[in-house]
């Protein structure tokens, strides 16, 4: 799934209240919790029940599981928003609104072979050789 965007404030500290984001999860028709998994315990070779991160929610659309939204994992005080952009941004910017907080979509990346061509070429003009290849 396609990381999206942030729901986020204008300041971190505070940011985002990671309780009034879970019991959010619950209240909105649009998120679900993630439900536990079943596995085996690597250490024990049991069966085990996995739960999901109590920050951790399904985005469904029509029905439809279409994307995710998690506490962040790093020290920022904001939601990942993961999923198609079309089906999933406007449910992000619905709990951004409903958190005091604001959906910020991620900038769309160049494909590889772009940035590499435009290193290339940023390194040429830089070493003085023209669009020709003579210094």
């Amino acid at each position: 799934m396609d990381f999206i965007g942030v729901i986020a404030t204008a300041s971190d500290p505070p940011g985002v209240d990671q309780q009034r984001w879970i019991d959010s999860i619950s209240k909105h028709p649009a998120l679900a919790p993630v439900a536990p998994r079943s596995g085996i315990n690597p250490f024990t070779k049991q069966p085990q029940l996995y739960a999901a991160h109590p920050a951790a929610a399904r985005v469904i659309v029509h029905g439809n599981d279409v994307g995710t939204m998690s506490w962040a994992q790093d020290d920022s005080n904001q939601i990942d928003v993961f999923g198609p952009a079309d089906l999933v941004a406007p449910v992000a910017e619905e709990i951004a609104a409903l958190l005091g907080a604001t959906f910020k979509p991620e900038l769309p990346r160049a494909p590889e072979a772009v940035v590499s061509s435009l290193a290339v070429s940023s390194r040429m003009r830089s070493s003085g050789m023209a669009g020709n290849g003579s210094p």
